[in-house]
Formats: C-alpha cells, sequence, structure tokens
C-alpha cells in the first residue's frame, strides 16, 4: 500500500511488490524542475562524452559539428571526410521548398532520407527511401515540398582539389535563380 511520501507507482506496477518496495525509496516525490532535468541530462551527457570511442572508430555527436549554409533553403553538415577517396558523408537539411540545383558525379552517390521527403526530377522519396546514382551519371534538381534531411555519401563538392570553388559556384547558381523553388 502506497502512503502519501511515496510518488505514484502505476510504471512499476507489474514488478513484483518487494522490486516495487526496493524502488520506491529512489524514486523523486515529484518531477524535477526543466532546470535541474536539463542539468542532469548535461552531466549524464559529459561523462558520456567522455568515454572515447572504441579504438579505430570515431563518434560526431548529433549536437556537435558545423551546419554550413548552401542557401537560404539548404544547409549541410560534414559528418566524415576521407581525403584518400575524397569521398564524404554529410546531413542536408531542406526547408519547405528547397531546390538543389542537377548536377552530375564523377562517383558514386548514397542518399538515405532521414525525414520528410524530396523528388528527384519527379521521383519521389520519403524518410527510410534509399536512392543511389552511379559514377558518371546525372541527376535532375532535388526539390523539396515538405523539408527533409538526408545523409548523402558522395564525392566531396566538385572535383579534386577544387571542392569548395565548385561549391561556391554550385551556390551562385543557385542564387542567381538557375534553381527554381517548389
Amino acid at each position: 500500500m502506497m502512503n502519501k511520501h511515496k510518488p505514484d507507482m502505476t510504471a512499476l506496477e507489474n514488478l513484483p511488490p518487494e522490486a516495487v518496495e526496493a524502488f520506491s525509496g529512489l524514486l523523486p516525490e515529484r518531477r524535477p524542475a526543466p532546470e535541474r532535468l536539463q542539468a542532469m541530462q548535461d552531466k549524464i551527457l559529459k561523462g558520456v562524452r567522455a568515454q572515447k570511442p572504441p579504438m579505430g572508430s570515431e563518434t560526431l555527436f548529433a549536437d556537435q559539428g558545423l551546419w554550413l549554409k548552401f542557401d537560404d533553403f539548404i544547409d549541410f553538415k560534414i559528418l566524415h571526410q576521407d581525403p584518400k577517396t575524397q569521398v564524404q558523408t554529410a546531413l542536408w537539411r531542406l526547408k519547405p521548398g528547397a531546390d538543389f540545383p542537377a548536377h552530375g558525379h564523377a562517383s558514386d552517390e548514397e542518399c538515405l532520407v532521414l525525414s520528410g521527403s524530396i523528388s528527384i526530377g519527379g521521383h519521389e522519396l520519403k524518410a527510410g527511401d534509399f536512392h543511389y546514382m552511379y559514377a558518371g551519371h546525372r541527376h535532375p534538381n532535388i526539390t523539396s515540398r515538405e523539408g527533409a534531411l538526408l545523409m548523402i555519401r558522395a564525392e566531396e563538392l566538385g572535383e579534386p582539389g577544387v571542392g569548395m570553388a565548385a561549391f561556391l559556384k554550385l551556390r551562385n547558381l543557385v542564387k542567381s535563380g538557375m534553381g527554381k523553388r517548389v
């Protein structure tokens, strides 16, 4: 039987009574204030991040890395770059109305739609869909009516050694109106 000093234990109702009694003294009587919850979460995350990832691996946490602006509708965050192959993995965040210009690829491109939806020349993809573009091919504009988050693994923008120059040229095409908004 619960008394007025113990918290509501309905979530533990399927446990044996001795387990409920053992846990009851560990639970707070009321939910902590939002600031306290945030402080607890920060402390836990700090401890997790202090741990080193397994040997031979790297971890980039969700709140780490830098979002770069492609245009008013598209941002991206590079997750990993391989200088030997000049292939990168990046998140692309498309706002509703985004329109990424048609372009080709020197190497294969992999695209996983994490949330939202996109259209590649009328070919519709939604969250969970995977798209593969073979090297040497061009694909039409990538548009998003509702917005989307994509994970793309492809060669760095542009040809080896001129990635940023090609990126800026492509961005300028968008700004000049070559890419239309949906």
